[in-house]
């Protein structure tokens, strides 16, 4: 009997165990994706798991949640609140619990843009600008165990705060004409240089190198560029008369992707506008669905003479792609039924996927 039981305990663990790697083979090991809808009559923050599509109402309150971007430690998320008319940043963890105020600015009204994560994820910078005289606008830093924001630069900053890959610098773009360009800042305020002179927006860090890339405009032409952190070895990546934004750096710094449209870009407050069949039934004009709509590209930072690539096609308004933190898949946002959808597809524009199915919008994706 003793000698049965020694065979048979050895093939019961053996059993356990292979049973155990199976199960956890059969779980996703993919970060979940973070969106805003407004399903519930408000903006609510969701996560999605992309393979079961299983969704999770992180925020599910009367407020409007909105623009959640995901820690680089992949463990929190911040988002902006809106409670009535006061406008507040907080953080909270990823799947959900308690949530941490970062800004308290009484009853005046601020409104929050360019949020980013540094890279160890204890700190945040965003742009704040108010009408307000009780609140100086611009670019601030402010430490996710903190709720004491710091200005810092007293130029009249239009977009950025990107942080470098070691978090030692942040990088911004002014518009003011006598102090336009691109800009980087030492976090703590210390030492502040001016790298271009030109009319630019959206400055991002590559994540494993010193290469900016940005979007400038030169002779109306909008085009994106890329340049070493001191304003050196400046290279182009893009040479058409369209408008492009929403820069997004693969996570192996190679790729970039971004949205290229026609006459309808705000880099700030994304239009919804922008689809042909729109500005058809304002001009009386027929226009081009190929050249007028926006569509995501991808392009090869590594090439010599870099040539972009389409990654949609369709005659509705796509935005914001996304990364996802291993790179194997880019979520996006498409109109292609007259509402927001969020979708994913590959970094060849194949095997595209979609994640939300209703009548409302589902918006601002985030990995």
């Amino acid at each position: 009997m003793a000698k049965h039981l020694s065979r048979t305990i050895p093939s019961l663990l053996l059993m356990i165990i292979m049973a155990t790697i199976l199960l956890t083979g059969c779980e996703s090991s993919e970060s979940p994706l973070v969106f805003s809808s407004y399903r519930n009559g408000n903006l609510d923050i969701y996560s999605i798991n992309t393979d079961t599509l299983e969704e999770v109402n992180l925020t599910n309150s009367r407020y409007d949640e909105s623009k959640p971007i995901v820690a680089k430690n992949g463990n929190e998320i911040v988002f902006i609140t809106k409670d009535v008319n006061r406008y507040s940043i907080e953080t909270m963890p990823i799947s959900g619990g308690p949530r941490n105020q970062l800004t308290n600015n009484s009853n005046d009204i601020p409104l929050f843009n360019n949020i980013e994560w540094s890279p160890n994820s204890d700190r945040l910078s965003f742009i704040q600008s108010s009408t307000s005289t009780a609140i100086q606008s611009g670019l601030y830093i402010v430490e996710t165990n903190d709720s004491n924001p710091m200005r810092l630069t007293s130029l009249k900053v239009h977009t950025g705060g990107n942080w470098s890959k070691d978090g030692s610098r942040v990088a911004f773009t002014v518009e003011d004409e006598y102090q336009q360009g691109t800009y980087v800042r030492n976090p703590n305020g210390v030492n502040e240089y001016r790298l271009t002179t030109t009319i630019d927006s959206n400055p991002m860090w590559s994540p494993v190198t010193n290469k900016i890339a940005y979007v400038s405009e030169t002779n109306s032409k909008s085009d994106i560029y890329l340049m070493n952190d001191d304003g050196s070895n400046i290279k182009r990546l893009t040479n058409d008369e369209y408008i492009k934004g929403d820069i997004s750096w693969s996570p192996d710094g190679r790729y970039i992707l971004f949205v290229s449209r026609h006459n309808c870009w705000d880099p700030i407050n994304l239009l919804s506008n922008c689809s042909s069949a729109t500005r058809e039934k304002e001009s009386g004009e027929k226009l081009d669905p190929d050249i007028y709509d926006p569509e995501i590209y991808i392009v090869d930072t590594r090439q010599d003479n870099p040539e972009p690539k389409q990654l949609t096609h369709n005659s509705v308004l796509d935005e914001a792609p996304v990364w996802s933190p291993d790179g194997s898949k880019i979520a996006f946002v498409s109109y292609l039924d007259g509402d927001a959808e969020i979708f994913t597809m590959s970094s060849t524009g194949d095997n595209q996927q979609r994640l939300t199915n209703n009548t409302y919008e589902d918006i601002d994706p985030s990995w």
